[in-house]
């Protein structure tokens, strides 16, 4: 199935893309509502190394939990068995997430980790499991009271089906193009486009849709610096009890088939132009040591400078 983008914007060269998002006037304040919605003109921004991949939450992609908390032994579901795999995906990404929070409580380090929390959403898991074809899987999971820490587990590489956003339009094409660039592990194929995606924030509060805004405080590094917010799929575990695999954003929106009203738009722009995209964000305060200020990222503040301007 093609991804679905209600419009798809391409460009040659980076300072192209950097014009589209500083001179559109749909994303300027023009009034008091419009500077109190979230994201620049009331969008939120994606960014993407290459704009072939569709927009899956990190949890769902194959095997991304196994680093991150024990598997048991899975060849997959069979027919009969699609409830079960479920149940322990569910119980894979709970633990992923109460690992990373108790690991860091031992070592003293500060998290929103409340042990009370982790008995929350064991009826679904449990239903699962026994293969509880009467049980509601629409119910929310996780719990929306543990929102929090799973947004913190996100923003530090934990996979979980939070897929991250950006309130800025240039955050966005800073991920977008650090991932095709002289930083990344692998060179771009010589065919391959960086996007940066957007959609209306205020849309994602409706109850009707099946992608919904998630938002948590601010009080980590990253996620402040990055101006961070979430969707999460509240149909995913419905759509794998029907499908026995894990819905994309773009399939949750394929599939609801709604008016319009929500809609995904792409920006893309040639990986080749990825190191000159950093370059145009370098000059506005958008580089790697401020969109994760820590000491690490410091020390190599003058190696991203210096591969960026050899």
């Amino acid at each position: 199935m093609a991804l679905y983008y209600s419009k798809r914007n391409s460009f040659d060269k980076a300072s192209e893309v950097i014009r589209y998002f500083l001179d559109q006037p749909w994303l300027k304040s023009s009034h008091k509502y419009d500077a109190l919605q979230v994201g620049t003109g009331g969008m939120i921004f994606r960014g993407q190394a290459n704009a072939d991949w569709a927009l899956y939450p990190s949890a769902f992609r194959p095997n991304s939990l196994d680093r991150f908390t024990p598997q048991p032994p899975w060849t997959g579901p069979s027919k009969n068995q699609t409830l079960t795999a479920m149940g322990s995906h569910l119980h894979a990404e709970a633990r992923a997430i109460f690992t990373f929070l108790e690991t860091a409580d031992a070592l003293g380090l500060e998290t929103p980790l409340d042990f009370a929390e982790a008995k929350r959403g064991i009826e679904i898991i449990q239903a699962a499991y026994l293969n509880d074809k009467s049980y509601d899987y629409s119910k929310p999971f996780p719990s929306p009271s543990f929102a929090r820490a799973t947004g913190l587990a996100q923003h530090h590489g934990v996979p979980t089906r939070l897929l991250d956003w950006t309130e800025s339009p240039l955050v966005a094409c800073y991920f977008a193009a650090y991932g095709a660039s002289s930083f990344a592990n692998e060179p771009p194929l010589p065919t391959q486009k960086i996007a940066i995606i957007y959609t209306k924030s205020r849309t994602l509060r409706e109850e009707k849709y099946p992608i919904e805004l998630v938002r948590v405080p601010r009080s980590g590094q990253n996620i402040r610096a990055q101006q961070g917010v979430f969707t999460n799929i509240k149909t995913a575990n419905l759509y794998y009890k029907d499908h026995g695999c894990w819905p994309s954003t773009n399939q949750a929106l394929w599939n609801f088939n709604s008016s319009g009203k929500l809609q995904l738009h792409q920006v893309t722009l040639p990986a080749s132009e990825a190191d000159n995209l950093l370059r145009e964000l370098y000059d506005l305060n958008i580089t790697r040591h401020t969109m994760m200020p820590n000491l690490d990222n410091a020390a190599l503040a003058a190696d991203y400078t210096l591969t960026l301007y050899p």
